[in-house]
């Protein structure tokens, strides 16, 4: 009998820290507030998708928005701005900026990146090229926050 309880307390045990690992990974990447599409003229189009990536904290944010590109209905590539904010209901302040560029299409190569705070949101600007034929396209994503912290 003690054997059956010793084991029924560690199956509970075990499946309580699978379940506290799960929610902790979804914390760390953040929930989406909001996701919209923008097409280009030759067919391409973006998903442009904001995250907040705050974890309880009254007064600061941080978050990312993403900027997918994508040609032939395949990502080709990926420009991310990142920001950190302090509100108080009054006004709101961007931190910190930086961002990052991931390339899913070898074809594809970023030819420059920057990011930096302006007022209320993080702005980062990018220029990316295809190598086959010299295409840019010149990614600009900005983060705002609002007084209230609402992430845009």
């Amino acid at each position: 009998m003690n054997c059956k309880k010793a084991v029924a307390f560690l199956l509970a045990a075990v499946l309580v820290v699978c379940f506290s690992v799960t929610a902790f990974a979804a914390d760390d990447a953040g929930y989406v507030v909001s996701r919209t599409v923008e097409q280009y003229a030759n067919g391409a189009y973006a998903v442009v998708t904001v995250y907040d990536d705050t974890i309880a904290r009254a007064g600061t944010k941080t978050g990312h928005k993403d900027y997918k590109y994508y040609v032939s209905g395949s990502l080709a590539w990926t420009f991310t701005v990142h920001g950190s904010f302090s509100y108080n209901g009054s006004s709101a302040t961007c931190t910190a900026a930086s961002y990052t560029c991931n390339i899913n299409k070898s074809e594809w190569y970023r030819v420059k990146g920057e990011a930096y705070p302006s007022g209320s949101a993080a702005v980062a600007n990018g220029t990316m090229r295809r190598s086959s034929d010299g295409r840019e396209v010149y990614p600009k994503v900005t983060l705002t926050c609002t007084p209230n912290g609402v992430l845009a």
